[in-house]
């Protein structure tokens, strides 16, 4: 228990050295390093290792002391001593070296820069969760270890430093953005408000309480979400084997289970309500190209000793394989149309093959009891078939409805992402 406690200690210490600026920013990709909770003394110890191979030394300094709080195996115990003793002057090497490369990122653009600044900033928390670690380490009997005596630096006013620097900056890409929001509020067209969004929504990124962002924003969304209709198939193909409103509806049923919830910029609409779009897809079938096709008979002798009575005999058989199978080839088109001017936005090929069907068979010449022998039963399914008759176009075009479908749903869903957040 008080080693999850220990834990728990030098994980509060990373986060919360700075609570309110840790909970406020918007840079949820970088964080602190934290100890993975309820491992064995091995685990941290080899953990150590692997973050030191990696170059990750403040990472591995946690991990040490934790191996080294945890053990009492006196050569482990010597280990993690001399792993701290190694690592230290490294990690305060690499800290100091990281944040002044940060440091000197250029002030435009700003978003870098905020990036840049808060990194350093993480940089720094950690150095301060090292020395507190190496503070609260027991002290443990160990003839064999080196002396644990480290000249600790104070990082809380760098780290204090930087946070100022930081909330500077994100005022100023606060301030940036918004007045880019504004420039493209003046004109109401889909495209402009969108653009107008993302910037209320980076303005929104570095202060969550921009209350004149918060208030364009929501002026901006209706003239800036995008309604998408999809229209009915067209079957281009000359093929009149596809059921056009079945295939539409399945495009827009199979796009709808994979389409984010976090889109709030992007409406979906049936193919028959196209009056309130303003983005129209358009799916087509350009072409079905069906093959019949045969592969080559393949004999092979069968030979097999067995006994039939009180007779040792062999049974001899030459079976042949058949097979034919039935080639597919769709090419259609996923246009997407700005309805308000009838120009493309987009268009992407869709093309599909396969073989939906296939037929498999055997005939033979000899002693049938051949089969019947082990290493031979494997035919006695495929004897008992008969050639079959090809199946029609329809049932082969069945089959490969779902394929074509996704082709379209993933190209809806791809435009989707790019506009709809």
């Amino acid at each position: 228990m008080k080693y999850l406690f220990y834990i728990v200690s030098i994980s509060f210490l990373v986060l919360s050295s700075s609570s309110a600026f840790g909970q406020g920013t918007p840079w949820v990709k970088y964080g602190p390093h934290k100890l993975i909770a309820d491992k064995k003394e091995s685990f941290y110890c080899s953990k150590a290792n692997q973050l030191a191979k990696a170059g990750n030394y403040r990472a591995a300094i946690l991990n040490a002391c934790q191996c080294y709080s945890m053990t009492e195996s006196q050569k482990k115990l010597k280990k993690s001593a001399e792993r701290l003793i190694e690592y230290f002057p490294l990690a305060e090497t690499q800290s100091a070296d990281q944040v002044q490369e940060l440091k000197n990122t250029a002030a435009s653009p700003i978003d870098k820069k905020a990036e840049a600044t808060f990194k350093a900033h993480i940089i720094l928390q950690e150095q301060i969760a090292v020395g507190k670690a190496l503070q609260n380490l027991p002290k443990k009997k160990c003839k064999k270890c080196p002396e644990l005596n480290f000249d600790l630096i104070d990082y809380e006013p760098k780290r204090a430093e930087m946070e100022a620097i930081y909330n500077e900056i994100a005022r100023q890409a606060a301030d940036k953005h918004y007045t880019t929001a504004q420039q493209y509020a003046q004109d109401r067209s889909r495209l402009k408000s969108l653009s107008g969004v993302r910037a209320c929504k980076n303005t929104l990124f570095y202060k969550r309480d921009h209350q004149q962002a918060q208030a364009l924003l929501a002026t901006l969304k209706p003239y800036a979400t995008t309604r998408l209709s999809v229209l009915l198939l067209k079957n281009n193909a000359g093929m009149n084997l596809i059921p056009t409103v079945d295939w539409t509806n399945a495009i827009i049923t199979e796009s709808r289970k994979k389409l984010s919830p976090k889109l709030d910029l992007f409406q979906l609409l049936a193919f028959d309500q196209t009056e309130p779009a303003n983005v129209l897809l358009e799916p087509s079938i350009e072409n079905i190209i069906i093959s019949e096709k045969r592969k080559e008979p393949v004999e092979k002798k069968c030979e097999c000793a067995t006994k039939i009575g009180e007779k040792e005999v062999v049974l001899k058989a030459t079976v042949t394989t058949h097979s034919k199978y039935t080639d597919i080839l769709v090419d259609g088109l996923s246009t997407i149309i700005d309805k308000s001017s009838g120009k493309i936005i987009s268009s992407h090929p869709i093309q599909l093959t396969g073989t939906p069907w296939s037929y498999s068979w055997a005939t033979f010449k000899g002693d049938k009891r051949t089969f019947d022998c082990k290493k031979y039963r494997f035919y006695k399914r495929f004897l008992v078939k008969k050639e079959v008759d090809y199946p029609g176009d329809s049932e082969v075009i069945s089959p490969v409805k779902e394929a074509v479908v996704n082709k379209f749903r993933d190209t809806l869903i791809q435009y989707s992402e790019k506009i709809g957040y």
